[in-house]
């Protein structure tokens, strides 16, 4: 179900808006994952992505154009195998997406959860959520 379309937003419980926007949860969500089967991302898994500076740094070198692996690795100070880790989690949470070219995997900022999640947190900020404090 399509709530954008659909016009039955339940507004009053976030968390839920937002992964129905995103289309996961118990729905199919945002990619394929490893073996053909559905990943699924949450809110919390973006969220926990992001909160990171290691992953929020990767994320800005990503910005500019794609990368592989190893010239991610070096713009950092910590192991090729930690840089793995934290390309996992950003690909788990749909914030990256890897294609495989010849020996390489290139790595490029899947822009949609950003947008969608980005959509979500202006929604407390937009018209008809100000507060009088």
């Amino acid at each position: 179900m399509d709530i954008r379309r659909s016009g039955s937003i339940d507004r009053a419980r976030p968390r839920e808006y937002l992964d129905e926007c995103l289309n996961i949860g118990a729905a199919p969500a945002i990619g394929p994952a490893r073996g053909g089967g559905k990943r699924v991302t949450t809110l919390s898994t973006v969220l926990k992505a992001l909160s990171d500076p290691t992953r929020r740094a990767i994320l800005e070198r990503l910005r500019d154009r794609d990368l592989t692996a190893g010239a991610i690795a070096d713009g950092f100070a910590i192991s090729k195998p930690s840089i793995s880790h934290h390309l996992a989690l950003l690909k788990q949470a749909g914030l990256v997406v890897a294609v495989r070219r010849g020996q390489h995997i290139v790595y490029s900022l899947n822009t949609t959860v950003f947008q969608e999640t980005l959509q979500w947190m202006m929604e407390f900020v937009g018209e008809g959520r100000r507060k009088a404090h």
